[in-house]
C-alpha cells in the first residue's frame, strides 16, 4: 500500500513537472513560430491571406489544408466526371472556397516542375512546424516515461530488498520459536520421566507438578501468539472493522488489567476525555493490541512504577500514549523492539515473556494504516516519565 502511495505521489510530481515544461516550451516556440518561422513561410508560400492574422494552429490548419486540396484536384483532373464531382463536394464542405481559388490560381502561374516544388516546399514547412509543435510533447513524454519507469525500478528494488529481509526475519522467527518451544518442553520431559521413575521425594512431587504445568502454558502462551501473529501476517486475512467509542475500548483495556497494575503496586494515571471519539477498527485486535502494551509496562517495569495513560484528539490523529517512570530500554533494542522475539539478551532467558506482543501490536496497528513509536525521555524528571509508547491512528 505504502508503495502505492509513493508511486502515485511520485507521478503526479513528475506529470505536473513536465506540464510546466511543456507550457514554457510552448510559449518559446509560439514566440519564434510568430517573428521567425512565420514570415519566412509567408514569403515563400506567397498565399494571400494564408498566415495573416491566424494563429499557430489555423496557421496548420490552412498549409495542411491547402496542400491536401491542391493534390486532391490534380488527382481528380484524370478521374471520371463524377469522381471529380464528389471530390469537389468533399471540399466545398469542408474546406475554405477562398484557399482553394488562392491555391488554383498559384498553380495556374506556375509549370508542371515548379508546382511539385511549391507543394514539397509547402509540406516540408508544414513538417517542420509541426515536428516544432510536437518537440515539447516528444521531449516530455520521453522524460515522464525514463523517470516512471527509473522509479518503478527503484520500487521493485526496494520490494526485492524487503522480501529479502522478511524471509531472513521470518528464518528468525522460526529459530526462535523452536528454541522457546525445546527449553519448557525439555523442563516437561525432564520432570515428567522424574516423577513416573518415582524418583522424587513425595515432598516435592507438587512443586515438579507446578512446574511441569507452569511450562506447559508457557508453551501454551506462545504457541497462541504465534498462531496470532501468523494470522495476521498471511495473505488474504483482513481486518473486520466497525464503528467503535475508542475512548470506551481503551477503557475496558485497562479495566481488565486493573488487578495487574495492583499487584505490581503501580500507580495509574489515566485521563481519557468523556466524549466519544468514533472511529473504524477491528475491535477484538486493536483491544489485542492495546492489551499487549499495557501487559508490555506491567512485566518490564518493577513495583511501584507510575503508568500513564492519555488519549487525545490531534486535527485528524487520535493518539494514545502509554507512559511511565520505568526503566529505560538499550538504544540496540529499542531500534528492533517491534520486530518478533526481540526483549534484549537479559530478557530472553528470564520469564518475562516471549517478545511477540509488541510485533504484533504493531502489525495490527499497521492494518489500520495508523503509527506506533516509542519515545524516551533523557530528562525523565520532566512528568516523571522515562519512555512513552506512542499510538497515532487517524480519523480519515
Amino acid at each position: 500500500m505504502n508503495n502505492k502511495i509513493q508511486l502515485k505521489k511520485y507521478l503526479l510530481h513528475n506529470f505536473f513537472k513536465t506540464l510546466v515544461f511543456i507550457g514554457i516550451a510552448e510559449a518559446l516556440l509560439n514566440t519564434i513560430m510568430k517573428y521567425l518561422l512565420n514570415p519566412l513561410i509567408e514569403n515563400i508560400v506567397s498565399i494571400d491571406g494564408l498566415l495573416t492574422q491566424a494563429d499557430i494552429t489555423k496557421t496548420f490548419q490552412t498549409l495542411f489544408q491547402s496542400v491536401i486540396i491542391f493534390t486532391i484536384e490534380k488527382l481528380a483532373a484524370n478521374v471520371s466526371f463524377l469522381a471529380e464531382m464528389a471530390v469537389n463536394h468533399v471540399i466545398q464542405v469542408f474546406f475554405d472556397r477562398h484557399i482553394i481559388q488562392s491555391v488554383t490560381m498559384m498553380s495556374n502561374k506556375l509549370s508542371g516542375l515548379e508546382t511539385w516544388l511549391y507543394i514539397v516546399t509547402v509540406l516540408g514547412l508544414f513538417i517542420l512546424v509541426f515536428a516544432l509543435w510536437l518537440l515539447p510533447y516528444i521531449i516530455g513524454g520521453v522524460y515522464f516515461s525514463r523517470s516512471v519507469n527509473k522509479k518503478v525500478n527503484e520500487i521493485e528494488a526496494a520490494r526485492i530488498a524487503k522480501d529479502k529481509e522478511y524471509d531472513r526475519q521470518r528464518n528468525l522467527l522460526l529459530s526462535d520459536v523452536a528454541h522457546d518451544i525445546k527449553t519448557p518442553i525439555t523442563t516437561v520431559a525432564g520432570f515428567s520421566r522424574a516423577l513416573s521413575d518415582g524418583t522424587v521425594a513425595r515432598e516435592q512431587e507438587k512443586e515438579y507438578l507446578d512446574a511441569i504445568y507452569y511450562k506447559s502454558m508457557q508453551v501454551s502462551d506462545l504457541v497462541s501468539l504465534l498462531f496470532e501473529y501468523v494470522k495476521l501476517d498471511s495473505i488474504g486475512y483482513s481486518l473486520q472493522k466497525t464503528t467503535e467509542d475508542f475512548c470506551e475500548l481503551v477503557r475496558g483495556c485497562i479495566a481488565r488489567l486493573y488487578t495487574d497494575f495492583e499487584q505490581k503496586q503501580m500507580e495509574l494515571e489515566i485521563d481519557i476525555p468523556e466524549e466519544s471519539i468514533f472511529l473504524q477498527v477491528d475491535k477484538t485486535q486493536m483491544e489485542r493490541a492495546i492489551n499487549n502494551l499495557l501487559v508490555n509496562t506491567i512485566k518490564h517495569n518493577p513495583e511501584h512504577t507510575k503508568v500513564m495513560i492519555s488519549l487525545f484528539q490531534r486535527q485528524n490523529q487520535v493518539i494514545l500514549d502509554i507512559s511511565d517512570s520505568g526503566v529505560f530500554i538499550e538504544r540496540e533494542t529499542a531500534k528492533h523492539l517491534f520486530d518478533p522475539f526481540v526483549q534484549g539478551d537479559k530478557s530472553r532467558t528470564s520469564k518475562s515473556g516471549t517478545g511477540l506482543g509488541l510485533s504484533i501490536s504493531k502489525k495490527i496497528i499497521d492494518m489500520h494504516y495508523g503509527q506506533i513509536v516509542l519515545i524516551q525521555y533523557k530528562h525523565p524528571e520532566n512528568h516523571g516519565k522515562t519512555k512513552t509508547f506512542e499510538m497515532r491512528l487517524y480519523t480519515n
